[in-house]
Order: structure tokens, then C-alpha cells, then sequence
């Protein structure tokens, strides 16, 4: 459950829709939805965060799209274990 919810003061000019159609069609769109991600220079970015499968892969993966401009911000491959879900 998303617990924050003043999203007036972030700019989401491109939709959840239009952003997923920048995502390549060689990759299934499992969700969608608003988020922050930290930059390393302090600044949080809003983004949209796009859970993606890949059939040929096995794999899945998030993908971070500024949520401004439509520009990809970041990708984190998601690695399965037993005890719990990392990020690569």
C-alpha cells in the first residue's frame, strides 16, 4: 500500500499509460505505479515504476521512467531467493 500521498508538489506529466508504451514489446507489463527514487546527489525523482517480465529471460525487472519527462531513470533486475527479493 502506497502511505504517501501529496503527489500535487511532483511533476507527473506523462501518464502511467504513456509510459508504458515506452517499454520495449519484448518485455510484459506485469503494474504500474507512482513512486519517488533517491538520486545520489540527495534529489528525489517522480517516477514511474513499471514491474516488466521477460518470456526469453525468466526474468523480471523494474524500470524507473521520470515521471516529467518520460526519460528511463534507472533499471533494477530482480533476483529471487529464498530469503527474500534483491535488486541487481
Amino acid at each position: 500500500q502506497n502511505l504517501f500521498t501529496d503527489w500535487g508538489s511532483y511533476d507527473f506529466t506523462v501518464s502511467e499509460k504513456a509510459a508504458t508504451a515506452k517499454i520495449s514489446p519484448y518485455l510484459e507489463v506485469r503494474s504500474t505505479k507512482k513512486c519517488l527514487i533517491p538520486k545520489e546527489d540527495g534529489r528525489e525523482v517522480a517516477c514511474i515504476e513499471v514491474l516488466v517480465h521477460s518470456a526469453d529471460t525468466g526474468e523480471d525487472a523494474l524500470v524507473y521512467l521520470n515521471a516529467a519527462t518520460g526519460a528511463e531513470e534507472d533499471i533494477l533486475l530482480l533476483l529471487y531467493s529464498d530469503h527474500g527479493t534483491l535488486t541487481k
